[in-house]
């Protein structure tokens, strides 16, 4: 069963997780499909701070090379912003062994970028917290995209996404306008409770 559509088990939340699932020492599978899932997030932070492709592909990759090594034996610890904030620290600082490397040629950092990698403290900054958000929608959105009727999903997309007039898209999906208001309702209900379930499961 997919993991967003099991029963939450209250005792243990993320027993069924990608982290959960490394940690009991899964296979290669089990990384690349952790790899596609947040290797996404990575990359348009990197290209938000003004890296370069190459520089993006290289923070990629030591980023994930230090997870194979620290994710097996990693712990949760909500007080300290759980699994979004230990990624966080582990990209800012790879981000940070990378400058070091290159202190003979500094990366193309957006001023803004510079700061938040060599701030005191180790809060997400406010790009990382915008594209974390981002990347929960995205998986939410695709998640939607399997579960529902091409029908739904049109007008969802026309009215929910795109902001078309409701009388515009029953017309165009030869529906009615209440009914254009019903499937936008509840693919919204539906995407929050996905984004909610997939944070749950997170940690």
């Amino acid at each position: 069963m997919d993991e967003a559509a099991r029963p939450l088990q209250p005792e243990d939340p993320t027993r069924h997780s990608l982290l959960h699932r490394i940690r009991a020492g899964a296979g290669p599978d089990i990384w690349e499909e952790f790899a596609a899932c947040y290797g996404p997030l990575i990359q348009n932070w990197c290209q938000r701070t003004g890296l370069g492709a190459g520089d993006c592909d290289e923070l990629l990759q030591e980023v994930f090379r230090a997870l194979l090594q620290a994710l097996p034996s990693f712990h949760y610890r909500k007080e300290k912003g759980g699994f979004r904030a230990y990624l966080w620290r582990v990209v800012r600082n790879q981000a940070l062994a990378l400058r070091r490397r290159r202190l003979r040629q500094p990366l193309p950092l957006h001023p803004a970028a510079e700061e938040t990698l060599t701030r005191e403290g180790q809060e997400p900054d406010a790009v990382w917290e915008e594209e974390w958000r981002k990347h929960h929608l995205r998986r939410a959105w695709e998640r939607l995209q399997r579960e529902l009727p091409p029908h739904q999903l049109e007008v969802f997309r026309l009215h929910g996404l795109e902001a078309r007039p409701a009388r515009e898209v029953a017309e165009r999906c030869g529906t009615t306008v209440p009914m254009v208001y019903k499937i936008r309702h509840e693919c919204m209900r539906r995407l929050k409770a996905c984004v909610e379930r997939q944070i749950e499961l997170e940690g």
